[in-house]
């Protein structure tokens, strides 16, 4: 997680709510977990209608046909900008029934229908290469939609058939974007050489574009993965000189500069250079503070859009003082982490310990208080006796300290495998007297689950393996209506043991 910088709107999880039972009835849910890369591909479409190639006037038949076309065409995309898929669809059908020839039409079709109908948007792109074999774009797309449904081998076919035609059609900076998602697929598939040969490419492609950018990014991500330091430590300062000279806008240079600095800060911290490491994360703080906040936090947006909601969660906050006294302790512990997590210090230790930790399981995120308290009330999570709660992941403490003085337990104990978030957790505890609450530093695999009422899972991170055991465990030791909160689905082979299984209770959306 802490190298990814995805730059999308923050997003709503599913959060599911489930119960120990003594017979099996959990529906059967695919396990699924994909990270975000750090340049993710983005599916291109034909904003405007006269600068394809599939919307020349011969397609419109010229004149009145042509303006037709080109109004129909900025319908559609208006309503795709608002939302309305479903009118996107109906329109992109409206011009193909009128110009059967426009393959711009047929790949707007298909990416419209790409997350709802993967079959037909494949159908879709199929008809715009029909009508041109050598259209990258819809070649891109299918391959893009091929890889979501997992069929590696076709993805990349379809990959280097964009490359190729956009290579052909001297259209170099989309050949490099090509090769960067290429590169990605290949790296998820752990063939890393032919990864590295793909960054390679894009790079001789477009030089400092911001394509082969990227590629030097996902280039020196995939370096230090493989404990190629100094190679990484390159390709990282590369990418620092490409954005200086590509990018226009002193604001997105500022946020790219601060990711790459980001990333070649925890490059240092996994080479086990502290000094170069704190060097290089004071760097990205000066260039952008608030921006470090974003990529520490993983959280999708802008950092004007974590202030503005960080300034939501202190307006909540400030309604919850006039409470009783736990929920005034609870305000002050808020405001504590929320504190901790903006302390350099704090985050460089956070650094070198995950990049030194044994298990690539880590992870930081946030979620606001008041997701939190909405889901305490939807999902009634809260104590009706003397009970406990354990909490695997526990990072900073957030879902203890909820825990003990918002939902009653009488004690929580929360599990994390590093050092520093323990440390700091633990001596927050005790310095508010909150003795009913502690961490350990150890595997959540050696957690004890006697007579806890609820179990809060932080395991979206984890391997899939060790989610199993960690099933097979919460069942053996777990009584029956016991409460069990995942951010993620738990396949039915893992929900159940013999009579005793997990049912699902309710799914809850929060913001996270």
């Amino acid at each position: 997680f802490l190298l990814h910088m995805a730059t999308f709107r923050s997003g709503n999880f599913r959060l599911l709510l489930l119960t120990l039972v003594g017979s099996a009835c959990f529906s059967g849910w695919q396990w699924s977990y994909k990270q975000q890369p750090l340049a993710a591909p983005k599916v291109r479409s034909c904003d405007c209608i006269v600068s394809t190639r599939a919307a020349t006037s011969d397609t419109a038949g010229g004149g009145e046909g042509s303006k037709r076309l080109q109004k129909l065409f900025e319908r559609a995309l208006r309503f795709s900008d608002r939302g309305r898929n479903d009118r996107a669809i109906r329109t992109y059908k409206e011009i193909i029934r009128n110009f059967p020839q426009c393959q711009a039409a047929w790949l707007n079709l298909g990416i419209c229908r790409a997350s709802i109908d993967p079959d037909r948007a494949l159908r879709a792109f199929d008809q715009a290469l029909a009508l041109d074999p050598s259209y990258h774009d819809a070649h891109y797309n299918k391959a893009l939609v091929l890889d979501d449904l997992g069929l590696v081998s076709e993805a990349l076919e379809s990959f280097h058939l964009a490359e190729e035609y956009a290579t052909l059609q001297k259209d170099l900076s989309s050949s490099a974007m090509y090769c960067c998602s290429s590169g990605l697929l290949l790296a998820s598939e752990q063939r890393y050489d032919q990864a590295l040969s793909a960054y390679g490419r894009a790079i001789c492609l477009e030089g400092f574009g911001i394509n082969a950018m990227d590629a030097r990014i996902n280039r020196g991500e995939l370096l230090c993965e493989l404990q190629r330091f100094p190679e990484a430590i390159q390709s990282h300062n590369e990418a620092l000189a490409a954005a200086a000279l590509e990018l226009n806008s002193k604001d997105s240079k500022d946020s790219l500069r601060c990711g790459i600095l980001y990333n070649l800060a925890y490059t240092y911290a996994v080479q086990g250079d502290k000094e170069s490491c704190e060097e290089t994360l004071n760097r990205a703080l000066t260039v952008d503070r608030a921006q470090v906040l974003t990529i520490l936090l993983n959280f999708q947006g802008e950092a004007s859009l974590l202030s503005q909601r960080r300034e939501e969660e202190m307006a909540f906050l400030k309604q919850l003082e006039d409470g009783s006294k736990d929920r005034g302790l609870l305000v002050e512990v808020v405001q504590q982490l929320r504190s901790l997590e903006e302390n350099p210090r704090w985050i460089l230790e956070r650094l070198l310990d995950s990049a030194q930790s044994d298990s690539a399981a880590t992870a930081y995120g946030t979620t606001w208080l008041e997701s939190w308290w909405h889901l305490a009330d939807q999902a009634k999570l809260y104590a009706d006796d003397v009970a406990s709660m354990v909490v695997l992941g526990s990072s900073l403490g957030w879902q203890c300290f909820l825990g003990h003085l918002h939902l009653g337990y009488a004690s929580c104990v929360g599990y994390e495998i590093l050092k520093s978030q323990v440390a700091e957790s633990q001596q927050l505890a005790e310095d508010f007297g909150l003795h009913a609450i502690s961490f350990r530093c150890q595997d959540a695999l050696t957690a004890q689950f006697r007579g806890a009422k609820l179990v809060w899972l932080n395991t979206y991170a984890w391997p899939t393996e060790v989610k199993q055991i960690l099933c097979k465990k919460m069942l053996k030791e777990l009584s029956a209506g016991a409460l069990v909160v995942s951010y993620e689905a738990i396949p039915d082979d893992f929900a159940k043991d013999g009579e005793i299984s997990l049912e699902l209770q309710s799914v809850e959306e929060m913001e996270t």
